[in-house]
């Protein structure tokens, strides 16, 4: 899967996805790509993978929710790693509740890393309780009114409610944090800054508020685009190049935050501290187009799916390490993992280890070997090692007595 997947991707991509409240599009208006996010949730479906994992609470809860999962993304190559860690405990739980394990093809294994790699940046449905707290704790309130004929120093809370897109909000938070620097210091008060969900809670509950507004519709993300924003609006000046202290460089920026909630939230804490920068470099604070914002996230997001720059060094040990020499290699009795037609991917590696899993399980039962698992970036460097960027591995330890 090459990254011009992601030329029609980005927010607008998550909200098109039929389990999320949205507006419908035709097939014109979606794009293959989306096609193929709605693919990977049809699968998802088809698959009764809902049996065990939950969505955003809706599914059964034998797995964990892939819809709240651990606050560090996953790429292709993390994700294929997490899905070995537990393929035993998920083969075994399908085969005794009956479901088939199946074949999967490679355009299906694509569909629904796509569709599990953008669940894990759309954000959950915020909580407008939680949310009314956090706009109380974070003072708010103290300008935005909540009521019709409160006194309100800025626009209130019904009219920005209006706006359902969260990317509309995270750029109108972008663009008009200058102002309400300035007018928080003249007040003598201190900007307050978000953590992990309180943006997307405070979000639910501003909506939950407000009068009823128009839905925006934009054009799906596409990171060439996206690129070419991160260097007119000056981005590139700050985050790329020689690395200053305190300021992250672009691949910083792509890994952290994993949800758009939460960019917005990244994005307010950091304004004043780039705001100064800015000033400090001669640059203009840079207002950005809704559209914008939306490319610039499709960008940053496509980084992450590909973030697949692992050690081949590391690797070969790891392929050692985790006994994968004992059956794979040249004269093996399994596949060379390393052949250089395989044109190896974590798309395919993924649909690898699912298709001859369960054989490789048995096998290694055999040997009285334990179904290894992978930790950290091991999966990534090992990757990169079948890849063939590295040197060979080292000896191989003689296999266990049978």
């Amino acid at each position: 899967m090459g990254r011009s997947r992601f030329t029609a991707l980005g927010v607008a991509a998550g909200l098109a996805l039929g389990m999320v409240a949205a507006p419908a599009l035709s097939a014109d208006e979606q794009g293959l790509d989306i096609q193929q996010l709605r693919e990977g949730w049809r699968l998802f479906n088809e698959r009764q993978c809902t049996a065990c994992h939950a969505v955003w609470g809706e599914g059964q809860a034998l797995g964990p929710d892939l819809g709240r999962l651990a606050t560090e993304f996953l790429s292709a190559a993390e994700l294929a790693g997490v899905m070995w860690n537990h393929a035993p405990d998920m083969w075994s739980r399908m085969i005794s509740r009956g479901i088939p394990v199946g074949d999967i093809s490679e355009e299906e294994m694509q569909s629904l890393f796509l569709f599990l790699y953008f669940l894990r940046f759309m954000d959950e449905p915020g909580n407008p309780v939680r949310g009314e707290a956090v706009a109380h704790r974070k003072g708010c309130v103290a300008c935005h009114a909540v009521e019709p004929g409160e006194p309100s120093a800025g626009p209130s809370f019904r009219a920005l409610g209006g706006e359902v897109n969260p990317v509309i909000w995270a750029g109108n938070l972008w663009n008009h944090a200058p102002e309400m620097y300035r007018e928080m210091r003249r007040q003598g008060v201190s900007w307050p800054t978000f953590e992990d969900n309180e943006m997307v809670d405070l979000f639910a509950y501003v909506r939950s508020v407000s009068a009823a507004g128009e839905r925006s519709y934009l054009e799906p993300g596409d990171e060439g685009r996206g690129r070419r924003a991160f260097e007119e609006l000056g981005c590139a000046a700050c985050h790329e190049g020689p690395r200053r202290p305190g300021t992250p460089q672009v691949r910083d920026l792509a890994r952290n935050p994993r949800t758009v909630g939460q960019m917005a939230g990244a994005l307010w804490n950091h304004a004043p501290a780039m705001a100064e920068a800015a000033r400090s470099a001669g640059l203009q604070w840079s207002p950005m187009e809704p559209q914008q914002m939306v490319d610039l996230i499709a960008y940053f997001f496509s980084m992450r799916f590909y973030e697949e720059t692992g050690d081949p060094v590391r690797g070969g040990a790891v392929f050692t390490e985790k006994r994968c020499d004992l059956c794979h290699g040249p004269g093996k009795e399994a596949e060379d993992l390393r052949d250089p037609a395989q044109e190896l991917t974590a798309i395919r590696m993924a649909r690898f280890m699912w298709q001859h899993g369960v054989e490789m399980l048995h096998r290694m039962e055999e040997l009285q070997i334990p179904w290894p698992t992978f930790a950290g970036d091991e999966f990534v460097d090992l990757l990169a090692f079948l890849k063939g960027e590295g040197a060979a591995p080292g000896p191989a330890a003689p296999p266990p007595s049978q």
